[in-house]
């Protein structure tokens, strides 16, 4: 019995060793896990452990190193980890920054700390995913200020598929003012709320800044170059990386767009003016089918009239540059009255650089031409109303033509002008 009770006496003071020793272990500070992976656009929490509660805050230094450049490819929340009192944990987080670069890693090596051994994990890996590079362009080489215009940038992924950002982008932009008809920022139009960049939005893809015309008188300066400067790593050029807004108020800015023909406004005038020439059978084959015609009037480095035409209006149009001249005013003869005043309006004066001045199918004779326009609102409708005065027709009013030509008129057409009617289409 005496040998149980020594055997039993011996085991209790082992395990009183056991836990007296187990009471002296050192506590360890580790890290979770010994690899994390940094998602391009999501915040990543590394978790720093102890195997013991402090009982007041401890500071747990680290080291960072690895292929990845902090404050480039990406930021951390705090210099020094703080585990508070009583806890047993705390946590670091990575965010991504400029990361779009391939093969970047960060590597965080935890630093000695009193009182606590390393535990499993004193080194961290982060692998870095790479941000995809965005491409990014203006939506329009050229627009047309008239009273208001919202300019448009868009961002893509290198697939050219728009892309949805989780945070906001700022692009800078400039404002060339050197360059030849500039307009004047101040003077003839201003940028809504003077930004000097575009802001794209979280859950977006495009940005836009706001142009607000004030006044030109001076049409040939009417350049507003915008541009975006180098934006370095991460963003690639697109198809636009310039646009240019024409800054021409109401009354030029609304001829531009795309106009199909509806027609021959004053053709009644027309047959009776004949009559009353004497010459009642130059009214014959007016150049009045006009509804299977189009015009495109387009802002450019030089604006242009472009035309899909198969109906009258192609015998006279063809594609050309064209240069606003003046405003003046026009008589509108199909509209007197006798004993009332004659009826005038204001039509902006543009020069053609071609048109077909026999205004026929089978005569050709290209030529720079003056051509009147305005656009008016008919019953809901904008109209582009084209006065031509500058011909010299042979398949209609040819005699009337040749009779005043005589008399030594510069536009022999310009009482009897053939006024078309063209109506605005998106």
């Amino acid at each position: 019995i005496m040998k149980k009770i020594k055997s039993l006496l011996f085991v209790l003071l082992g395990l009183l060793v056991f836990a007296s020793c187990s009471d002296d272990e050192t506590p360890t500070v580790s890290f979770e896990k010994n690899s994390y992976i940094l998602m391009p656009e999501q915040d990543l929490e590394v978790v720093v452990k102890l195997s013991d509660s402090p009982t007041a805050d401890l500071e747990i230094p680290f080291v960072l190193n690895g292929s990845a450049e902090k404050d480039v490819d990406y930021t951390v929340s705090t210099e020094k980890i703080v585990v508070k009192a009583g806890e047993i944990n705390a946590k670091l987080v990575i965010s991504p920054n400029k990361n779009y670069e391939t093969d970047r890693s960060i590597i965080i090596n935890l630093g000695t700390v009193v009182g606590y051994d390393f535990g499993d994990n004193q080194i961290a890996t982060i692998s870095i995913t790479p941000k995809e590079k965005l491409i990014y362009t203006f939506v329009e080489e050229y627009s047309v200020l008239e009273n208001s215009l919202d300019v448009y940038i868009n961002i893509f992924d290198s697939k050219g598929d728009r892309v949805t950002i989780s945070k906001d982008i700022h692009i800078p932009f400039e404002i060339n003012e050197a360059v030849q008809g500039a307009a004047k920022k101040g003077v003839h139009y201003n940028v809504k709320g003077d930004v000097t960049e575009f802001v794209i939005p979280a859950g977006s893809s495009e940005g836009k800044i706001t142009l607000e015309y004030i006044e030109n008188t001076e049409v040939e300066k009417n350049r507003v170059a915008i541009s975006i400067p180098e934006l370095g790593v991460g963003f690639i050029k697109g198809g636009y990386t310039s646009t240019t807004v024409k800054v021409y108020g109401s009354t030029l800015g609304k001829l531009f767009g795309k106009w199909v023909g509806k027609k021959l406004a004053n053709k009644e005038f027309l047959i009776s003016d004949a009559k009353n020439w004497g010459f009642p059978l130059d009214s014959d084959n007016l150049p009045e089918n006009i509804t299977n015609d189009t015009l495109l009037i387009q802002a450019g480095d030089k604006d242009m009239i472009k035309t899909i035409m198969t109906g009258d209006a192609g015998h006279y149009f063809r594609e050309s540059e064209i240069t606003y001249v003046e405003t003046k005013k026009f008589v509108y003869g199909e509209e007197y009255v006798i004993g009332a005043p004659v009826p005038e309006y204001e039509l902006a004066v543009f020069t053609l650089a071609k048109a077909n001045v026999n205004f026929s199918a089978n005569n050709e004779e290209i030529k720079d031409v003056k051509v009147g326009f305005r656009v008016t609102e008919k019953e809901g409708e904008e109209i582009l109303e084209i006065s031509i005065y500058d011909f010299a027709p042979t398949d209609f009013y040819a005699n009337i033509y040749n009779m005043v030509k005589e008399w030594g008129e510069e536009y022999p057409m310009n009482y009897d002008p053939i006024r078309y009617q063209f109506k605005r289409v998106k």
